[in-house]
């Protein structure tokens, strides 16, 4: 059963929930401008803020599964060095300006960049002998991508996740850190894509799960 923003923004605000099953809490703002053409090959930039490298990582690895020719990473770093060894200023440079040079040198058509905005790690406590407490774990990540054509930004997102585990277990990482990353290029790669604000439970995190495996 889906519930719409009412009930996610209740959940969002940190409400102990006990005595059902998991759930997880999907909501998307996003906006393009016209689609590019034959987006092929994408460099990911390391995401700014705590455990950036990790979103990433996990975005890198949605991409090469939705079938887009990725930029290692590491040879993306290596050329920032190159060219900080050459003496240029990439501090001076605008956002654009870099989204074109690294565009350029890497062959690549997206710049993918974005920033961790927050992260709430899942907590537990004791509510008596029988009952634990479980809270929300959340990942919100916002994220931009350049023409590098043009070093213009033709699409931004920001996308929020949360996951309560709520049947006796520990909630896994990937459970609130893996969803948004995959909303996310989903939304990347779809150009009608319809921002959401749900709710999935159960059974149906499974389900969406399979409908964003790419």
């Amino acid at each position: 059963m889906k519930h719409r923003l009412a009930c996610a923004v209740t959940l969002l605000m940190g409400t102990a929930l006990t005595g059902c099953s998991d759930r997880l809490i999907l909501q998307t703002s996003t906006s393009r401008t016209p689609e590019l053409r034959d987006v092929k090959r994408v460099a990911v930039v390391d995401f700014a803020g705590e455990h950036g490298q990790a979103v990433a990582d996990l975005i890198t690895i949605s991409l090469m599964q939705a079938d887009y020719e990725v930029v290692e990473r590491d040879q993306l770093r290596d050329i920032v060095r190159e060219l900080q060894v050459g003496k240029m200023d990439l501090m001076s440079l605008s956002d654009e300006e870099k989204a074109q040079i690294f565009g350029r040198i890497l062959n690549a058509d997206v710049i993918l960049t974005g920033q961790v905005v927050r992260k709430v790690i899942p907590f537990y406590e004791k509510e008596d002998e029988d009952h634990l407490v479980y809270e929300s774990a959340t990942l919100e990540i916002a994220a931009r991508a350049f023409d590098a054509r043009t070093g213009k930004v033709f699409w931004t997102a920001v996308v929020n996740g949360t996951a309560t585990a709520k049947n006796g277990r520990h909630l896994r990482v990937l459970d609130y850190i893996n969803e948004p990353c995959r909303e996310l290029v989903y939304s990347l790669r779809n150009p009608k894509y319809e921002d959401i604000a749900e709710v999935f439970e159960g059974a149906e995190i499974v389900v969406r799960r399979e409908e964003r495996g790419f």
